[in-house]
């Protein structure tokens, strides 16, 4: 932990506190970001940091980055964000961010949770969930949606609502909304990843293609049935979106205890699935998955094992689609045929309008709740308690 303010502190007695946090994720990486916030923060900056070109931070320095050396010699950059408020940059290894937090605290900073200073720096609670939000950003592509809104453009949108439902324009309002309402799905799942579960039989490929779209090897892969006996989740990112991978045990008439439990819990993961893929053996299609479960979530047929068709049926590639079919693609999980296709139809399924530039999307559970909210509340001719409860989040 960093060492506690005191020896070499430079803080004022009696000053309000000056906080510091860690904002990026901690462990390795290429870049750490702490932010120093509070009266004396150009104080404890300056008695640390020494610029390359030898000017310290000055008061009317907002926005100037400076590149320079820490106190022990570290390489580092500076930039005050606004008066009170410095971020530092450095190195992203725990060694690095440790000496730039040591070196603050003593100087007299407090050290404190991520949140807790954002939250107290944020002019009102859009800004504090964005702000959260982008601390748990799993993806550059989220980040850069969060930004993105966190630059005013959900807060400019949200106000306009606003200010429609103050003037008796309701009917404005609830076209707005509707719109922000429609990306709700894409607002729950910017941190919480989309749920996608491989259901089928047993020995039809289900590990094998898990391994192929999470690009690592989570899953035992074996030519002997039901390899597979609970249910195994892989984390990956699919065209820059969060997606957990869920590996079931195969659906067949196995009375075992360990196939029973595993087919239970199949079936748990089929209830919180957003996309379910029924993976075939090609050579057997519609062998199907042996329940029922499947086919009440939106469901992609995957025909896997492409490559074990006979000679004459095979070609250098697997066909782009079966138009006769259009919920059924065929792949080869071992030879890597057809993923990209696949991956495609899977975040085309998840996210079928994606964000363009300039779009305000609504970023979190909560928000996304109140906006349906907002909604019943004008359907129910009550402007005025939407009205209100949107503007909290302002």
């Amino acid at each position: 932990k960093p060492a506690a303010a005191g020896r070499g502190t430079i803080v004022t007695p009696g000053q309000p506190e000056t906080e510091v946090a860690v904002l990026t994720a901690r462990g390795p990486g290429a870049i750490a970001s702490c932010l120093v916030a509070g009266p004396a923060a150009r104080e404890l900056v300056n008695h640390c940091f020494r610029p390359t070109r030898g000017r310290p931070l000055a008061a009317d320095d907002t926005g100037r980055v400076l590149h320079g050396c820490w106190q022990t010699g570290e390489e580092l950059i500076v930039c005050q964000q606004h008066e009170g408020q410095i971020a530092v940059h450095c190195h992203g290894g725990e060694a690095a961010i440790e000496t730039v937090l040591a070196a603050l605290c003593e100087a007299g900073g407090r050290p404190v949770a991520a949140d807790q200073l954002l939250a107290r720096l944020a002019p009102h609670r859009l800004a504090h969930t964005l702000s959260e939000l982008l601390l748990l950003a799993p993806t550059q592509r989220v980040a850069g949606l969060l930004l993105e809104q966190s630059s005013g453009l959900l807060a400019d949108s949200l106000g306009q609502i606003v200010e429609q439902l103050h003037t008796d324009q309701a009917d404005q309002a609830a076209l707005q909304l509707a719109r922000l309402q429609a990306e709700g799905p894409l607002a729950r799942h910017l941190v919480t990843p989309w749920r996608v579960c491989l259901v089928g039989v047993p020995n039809v490929g289900k590990s094998s293609l898990l391994n192929v779209l999470a690009g690592y090897q989570r899953a035992i892969v074996d030519e002997q049935s039901g390899t597979t006996r609970d249910r195994l989740s892989a984390l990956t990112a699919l065209d820059g979106w969060p997606v957990e991978l869920i590996d079931t045990a195969g659906f067949d008439d196995s009375q075992q205890p360990l196939e029973r439990a595993g087919r239970e819990r199949a079936r748990q993961a089929l209830e919180s699935a957003d996309l379910v893929l029924m993976v075939e053996d090609a050579r057997q299609p519609g062998s199907g998955t042996g329940t029922e479960a499947a086919s009440q979530r939106p469901t992609l047929i995957v025909r896997n094992k492409w490559d074990l068709l006979e000679p004459a049926a095979m070609t250098c590639q697997p066909p782009a689609g079966n138009a006769a079919e259009p919920g059924v693609l065929e792949v080869s999980a071992t030879e890597e045929w057809g993923i990209s296709r696949l991956i495609s139809r899977i975040v085309g399924q998840l996210i079928p309008d994606p964000p363009v530039a300039g779009r305000p999307i609504p970023c979190g559970q909560s928000l996304a709740d109140d906006l349906d909210q907002a909604c019943q509340l004008i359907a129910e001719g009550n402007p005025a308690a939407a009205a209100e409860l949107l503007s909290d989040w302002l």
